[in-house]
């Protein structure tokens, strides 16, 4: 068998502590994982994650699994050694790619809402829309859909992406959120060949509308209910509590664009304001939000109380490294 466990220590974020003999745990590339989620059986050669749970079309084998992500492995199923000055070339050219925008295709059978206005699609996104404060009328101008035809797309409400008005990405979102489940999915490689890192929700109209200010959220459902309120910003989503090189590059490339607020979940505060500190330009200012927490709640995103998100964006703070510095001391 390959040396499996050669290849994750050397393509993936290996987690010793999780690991065992037969185990081996790391963090999903696929998912929102942050403390290891996947594992493979060093017997079996399969692979899952515990969080987001993809093995598209595969059952699970982990050689098929790293190659449809795009991840390199040699005739041998080994990492192809690479020297450490090729490595760190690797790593600025990726900082530095930008893909060109190249049309892609909704999973099989996409419907949208607007098309088939019948279904009973259509109630269970309209129920979704309703407890992210949210109305049918948001998700039929987003352009959502589902599919009935793809087994792997069909739990989901599925959001496209545009850039230059031409598809480039596409994410699901369930109906029913379940505890402890993840709420999302995204496509992998075979589907879309460059991930979420690449593209940024609602960009054409960052180019249409021409804004100063352009906050950055985590959820396709917070632009929605955040333009509703204030048109006098662009909310753009980048899919996570991190903003990517080529996210940034997109986005500080518009002449008009002056700064960049980071508005992220109520418990990612400290994080965007690190994330600030690695995101200064010599062009741009960037700024954190931060979300409130209310009394008996652990913690809140900007869809459920989408006019304190309004609040936070007008009481953003520059950055600073007193700002940084605070705001960890405030999460100890």
């Amino acid at each position: 068998m390959a040396d499996i466990s050669t290849i994750v220590k050397e393509l993936f974020t290996h987690v010793p502590d999780r690991s065992n003999n037969d185990e081996l745990v790391f963090i999903c590339p696929q998912c929102d994982d942050t403390t290891g989620n996947r594992s493979v059986n060093l017997r079996s050669g399969l692979t899952n994650c515990w969080k987001c749970g993809k093995r598209p079309g595969h059952a699970g084998n982990f050689i098929w699994w790293c190659r449809s992500l795009g991840y390199k492995v040699d005739d041998a199923d080994k990492p192809i050694e690479l020297t450490e000055a090729e490595k760190l070339l690797n790593e600025v050219e990726k900082e530095k790619f930008v893909p060109s925008v190249v049309d892609i295709t909704l999973p099989r059978g996409f419907k949208r809402l607007a098309d088939d206005m019948e279904s009973g699609y259509v109630t269970l996104i309209e129920r979704m829309a309703k407890r992210k404060g949210l109305a049918l009328d948001d998700m039929l101008k987003a352009g959502v859909g589902f599919t009935t035809e793809h087994p792997l797309w069909e739990p989901y409400a599925i959001f496209p992406v545009h850039e230059y008005e031409r598809l480039v990405y596409y994410q699901g979102r369930t109906y029913v959120d379940e505890p402890g489940k993840s709420t999302k999915r995204f496509p992998n490689r075979t589907e879309c060949p460059y991930g979420m890192q690449y593209w940024v929700y609602n960009i054409d109209k960052i180019r249409e509308q021409k804004p100063w200010l352009v906050v950055c959220v985590e959820s396709i459902l917070n632009v929605l209910s955040l333009e509703k309120l204030d048109d006098s910003f662009v909310t753009a989503c980048v899919f996570k509590h991190s903003v990517s090189p080529a996210q940034l590059q997109k986005i500080t490339g518009f002449s008009w664009v002056e700064e960049v607020c980071m508005l992220y979940d109520s418990d990612s505060t400290a994080d965007a304001w690190i994330e600030a500190g690695s995101r200064i330009t010599n062009r741009v200012r960037v700024s954190v939000a931060k979300m409130p927490i209310p009394d008996g709640k652990k913690k809140i995103d900007p869809n459920d109380e989408p006019e304190l998100a309004l609040e936070a964006i007008r009481d953003r703070k520059s950055y600073t490294v007193a700002g940084e510095l605070g705001a960890l001391l405030e999460g100890l």
